[in-house]
């Protein structure tokens, strides 16, 4: 069911961004049933974060057992994110181009800028990420990079235990040494961790266990990413989401089939498999869309809240479109040169 929850959270960072403009124009409409719900659609990074930590586990205990190289993770983990990720530059690019005239203002940033993109080191360096969900791909990266260590450890000592006590003190780590919780992905790697927690519990307890054994750790998770004080209120709550859903995946198990399979859950599942086009793309088509849209139109809080609506349809229209002639093609490219079962989890 995984691509259903990454349909959840594609929608919801989607709707998110293009709500955005328009209630905090409006404040007092957004306050109101379903709005205050969509504002907090940017939860929805949260969830691909303990996404992601389960499926790299997946992918990192089949490493181990196979004996792949490190370096054929890593290779399969960068066809992933960045040929994908260029395109969508390449898009941004056109469209600033494009709206500049417009816009009365210059079509790009710097050469430096778009050089700093182009590997996904914006935030190590302190520099706004050109496209406004990168940010979040950096982190992935960094997870990766981490995981990786942990196959290596894991590997030299034979130990398979000691490459989740490694990841676990890294966790510790980012959130208490002073230098380390300033980046925003070390503040984050627990909720990398929550999945990473998910995928051990389904996969080394039996059903009577996992039910105690996760609602203690992922409690046991949340709390320590609290306690060192290094996260803001909306971060704390953030964490907390995180931890319910860590929970959540681990109490349905017994019926993931049941919901993979679901016909009336299946439109989420469409939209998850396109879901990383859709997040990388929905910013760069609508924002245009919609500023167009809103110096053609009056501004009014009652007429003005179906706009967003309508974008979105257009969002996942085009983040289909984009999925179908440039993610597909370069994932089975990627299937093909990397020799990886389709079936595996891909994120």
């Amino acid at each position: 069911s995984l691509d259903h929850w990454r349909g959840v959270a594609a929608l919801g960072v989607t709707v998110f961004h293009l709500y955005a403009m328009w209630s905090n124009a409006h404040e007092a409409a957004a306050t109101r049933f379903p709005l205050i719900v969509i504002k907090h659609g940017w939860l929805g990074v949260q969830l691909f974060f303990v996404i992601s930590g389960y499926c790299i586990a997946e992918r990192i205990a089949r490493q181990y057992r196979t004996g792949a190289s490190l370096g054929s993770f890593l290779l399969d983990r960068a066809w992933r994110i960045f040929p994908v990720y260029w395109v969508a530059m390449a898009l941004l690019l056109f469209v600033r181009l494009v709206s500049a005239p417009f816009n009365h203002a210059p079509a790009a940033s710097t050469l430096s800028d778009w050089l700093i993109a182009l590997p996904l080191v914006e935030p190590w360096l302190h520099r706004p990420s050109l496209l406004t969900v990168t940010w979040s791909l950096t982190c992935e990266l960094f997870y990766y990079l981490l995981a990786g260590l942990c196959l290596v450890a894991a590997r030299r000592a034979r130990r398979p235990w000691l490459g989740f006590a490694l990841a676990a003190g890294l966790g510790v780590a980012g959130l208490t040494i002073p230098a380390l919780t300033g980046q925003v992905a070390w503040r984050l790697l627990p909720n990398f961790l929550l999945g990473v927690l998910v995928w051990g519990v389904i996969r080394g307890l039996s059903r009577p266990w996992r039910v105690p054994v996760g609602a203690i750790a992922c409690a046991a998770i949340v709390w320590l990413s609290w306690l060192p004080g290094v996260l803001t209120a909306e971060g704390d709550f953030a964490m907390g989401v995180a931890g319910l859903f860590a929970f959540l995946l681990i109490v349905l198990q017994p019926w993931d089939e049941a919901i993979a399979h679901s016909r009336f859950l299946r439109p989420l599942a469409a939209v998850g498999v396109f879901s990383y086009s859709l997040y990388l793309v929905h910013v760069i088509i609508t924002s245009p869309l919609q500023n167009l849209i809103r110096r053609a139109l009056p501004y009014e809080a009652d007429t003005f809240a179906v706009i967003p609506l309508l974008l979105t349809v257009v969002a996942i229209a085009f983040g289909w479109l984009f999925y179908r002639w440039v993610e597909k093609p370069l994932e089975a490219l990627r299937h093909k040169y990397t020799r990886r079962p389709v079936s595996l989890p891909n994120r």
